[in-house]
């Protein structure tokens, strides 16, 4: 399979330091074929900063799609993930316990593996995956947050999360914690759908399916995330704002 990337990270107009992380592969990179990353840190001076390119780094280490691709069922590829998210939870968690100023850092994880007809999305935390098909706009993960919680106890609306004064409660992050539950999705993909993976300073000030009509392949994905992450900025930028596009090409020679 052949993918496009775009993607755009910025520490916003507030905050100091750009806390969240992200990786795409580079063209012809074949140990990561169709893998996206974004993650969200959280702590104390540079903690944060920490967590999110340490829980990077480590499925960017130990991720194989070669390895993956060998896998014999979709219980398989989800354990194999899941895997990946434990292991970056342990070094997270060692790293802090042994250092008093990474005392409580941790991160959120969202990553995305495209693979043939299929793609896996792993989640913690409440950075975002969406499924772009034809502009139309499909939410794929939820939040692990407070607001989240509210929302499905019917205590407030949806709309409200944006603005609620508790939405920075995350209830699942990786390394805050000995053990974390992630979330597994299977979702299926064709060519010419895209997925894009987001952090919070992005879904905070940008309305995604107000720009359904930006994914029509007119623009490259670098121009589209760029165009994105500025509405984004221009929206307050209140924390730092980081989204990855990832889109799946025809094969060549093939005739749709």
């Amino acid at each position: 399979m052949r993918f496009e990337y775009g993607y755009f990270t910025h520490r916003g107009h507030v905050r100091q330091h750009n806390e969240d992380c992200l990786y795409v592969p580079n063209e012809g990179e074949s140990r990561h074929a169709g893998l996206s990353i974004v993650a969200d840190g959280m702590g104390g001076y540079n903690a944060g900063d920490v967590a999110s390119r340490t829980a990077v780094q480590y499925v960017q280490e130990h991720f194989d799609a070669g390895e993956a691709d060998k896998l014999s069922d979709n219980e398989a590829v989800s354990a194999y993930l899941v895997d990946l998210i434990e292991g970056a939870n342990r070094r997270i968690f060692e790293m802090a316990a042994k250092d008093s100023g990474l005392a409580g850092m941790g991160t959120t994880l969202t990553f995305a593996w495209i693979h043939g007809p299929d793609a896996y999305i792993a989640h913690v935390g409440d950075s975002r995956c969406y499924l772009i098909r034809d502009t139309h706009i499909s939410q794929i993960t939820k939040d692990h947050s407070l607001v989240q919680q509210l929302v499905d106890a019917g205590q407030i609306k949806e709309s409200d999360m944006y603005d609620h004064p508790q939405k920075n409660i995350i209830t699942r992050a990786v390394g805050t914690d000995k053990d974390v539950a992630p979330d597994i999705f299977k979702i299926s993909v064709k060519p010419g759908d895209v997925l894009l993976l987001c952090t919070d300073g992005f879904i905070n000030h940008v309305n995604i399916k107000d720009y359904a009509s930006s994914f029509d392949g007119t623009r490259s994905l670098t121009r589209l995330a760029g165009d994105l992450g500025q509405k984004a900025l221009d929206g307050g930028g209140k924390d730092n704002i980081t989204l990855v596009l990832a889109r799946v090409l025809p094969d060549e020679g093939r005739v749709d």
